[in-house]
């Protein structure tokens, strides 16, 4: 099994400064290498950079002629090349698939967003004793043309764990350095004998709504810690954009100007970027939390395949919580991985037309979104509108039957829960 483990890492000011360049000159070779792309479609109406290895030949050329590329690490400088190729070769799937969204290759900004370094050879440019750090650059040339290998060091905040170590990346975030390493292990996934099934109606009027084959009902509510955070940041994000009034434009003496902004705007700007981050971190969190909260309670979790999009979203103010605070996407990824992780089942099931069928008879009927009970005209079945749905996601994988439920009330679920950001788990489960 493949796993991640995030290590911080800690440099000296010097160090720091160091792979803060090394990252720059990462960045303006992206830029080069795309600027050369677009070039070459242009003049050619060909993309033949983008065909086997000559994207990242071409980073041979391209370092004899800016030589500060030398004092860049090989691996660093050719995965440039590769991530460029990937995002090229995502932007054209997403021409031919309407459903796979990925716009062209932009230009990257190292103001915006550091540039990674990733070291893809294990025993090839960092070596690790213990918790120290010995981080291989590229090379300088001595008076005397001797070349001079270039090298920082660092120290772990823990120690790496045991397994086949396939790469490291170098990443950056409020000023604080990251290691990233993908390790093999060797992991024996516990057989479970017992058969419980959970069905999943995800949706943006709650979290998700899920109904077992013993006949339990569970209604997750919303994820409020997203809502939370996003007001905060909008109150930040007010007071820093006020400021750019204040900032002042200042001229080089080469006649290049450039805009200076105020340290009031570069402080709220750290802060907003913290609050940014620790939502990021939070809602994983919660995440996490509920899907190892499924696969203990759970051997076989199927999930309805709803994905929020603008159409669905019927006013402008509800644009936003439909699609930026409802992270459903990312929670069948993370249930996805746990589960197989702990030994579930795990299957994603086209919801079509599972709002809309009743789960006894299934009679097809329409209904209105603010209507929150089903109601059938040909067999009177009366039951809350989400727990239908979570029935037929489960007769669709052929886990659950609709008329094992006839008779029993389902008007409302059993459970109601919700996270909790304080204590970090979910209450109101059983």
């Amino acid at each position: 099994m493949i796993i991640n483990q995030k290590i911080e890492i800690k440099f000296d000011k010097e160090s720091s400064l160091i792979l803060d360049s090394q990252s720059r000159m990462c960045s303006k070779l992206y830029n080069i290498l795309l600027e050369n792309c677009k070039k070459e479609y242009e003049e050619t109406g060909q993309n033949k950079l983008l065909t086997g290895r000559n994207l990242r030949d071409l980073v041979v050329d391209i370092k004899q002629e800016h030589a500060y590329l030398y004092s860049v690490h090989s691996s660093p400088l050719k995965n440039t090349a590769f991530r460029l190729k990937s995002a090229f070769e995502k932007y054209f799937k997403s021409l031919k698939d309407k459903t796979y969204d990925f716009g062209y290759p932009k230009f990257h900004s190292n103001k915006k967003k550091w540039f990674s370094l990733l070291y893809d050879e294990p025993n090839k440019g960092i070596r690790i004793e213990n918790k120290h750090i010995r981080i291989s650059l590229g090379y300088k040339l001595d008076e005397k043309g001797k070349k001079i290998r270039l090298y920082v060091n660092g120290i772990l905040d823990e120690k790496i764990k045991v397994g086949n170590v396939k790469t490291y990346r170098i990443t950056k975030e409020l000023n604080k350095y990251y290691l990233i390493v993908t390790i093999e292990v060797s992991y024996k996934i516990k057989e479970r004998k017992e058969n419980k099934i959970i069905s999943i109606d995800p949706n943006h009027t709650n979290f998700f709504v899920g109904i077992d084959n013993e006949g339990k009902t569970i209604e997750l509510g919303k994820i409020y810690l997203i809502k939370y955070f996003d007001k905060q940041i909008d109150k930040v994000k007010s007071k820093r954009d006020k400021c750019l009034k204040k900032s002042k434009t200042v001229t080089n003496e080469n006649g290049t100007s450039y805009t200076v902004a105020s340290k009031r705007y570069q402080r709220l700007d750290k802060a907003l970027t913290k609050l940014y981050l620790k939502r990021k971190n939070q809602l994983k969190t919660a995440l996490f939390t509920i899907t190892h909260k499924l696969c203990d309670e759970y051997t076989h979790i199927v999930i309805g395949d709803y994905v929020p999009t603008p159409d669905l979203a019927k006013y402008h103010t509800m644009a936003r919580a439909m699609l930026n605070q409802s992270p459903i996407g990312q929670f069948r990824s993370i249930l996805q991985h746990v589960s197989a992780k702990r030994g579930c089942k795990f299957e994603i099931v086209d919801e079509a037309y599972t709002t809309m069928t009743c789960s006894v008879c299934g009679e097809v009927c329409h209904h209105e979104p603010n209507e929150r009970e089903f109601i059938c005209p040909c067999c009177n079945t009366k039951l809350y509108r989400d727990i239908n749905s979570a029935i037929n996601i489960g007769i669709k994988a052929k886990v659950l039957s609709g008329s094992d439920y006839k008779g029993i009330d389902l008007s409302k679920p059993l459970y109601t829960a919700n996270y909790n950001l304080r204590k970090q788990r979910v209450s109101g489960w059983n």
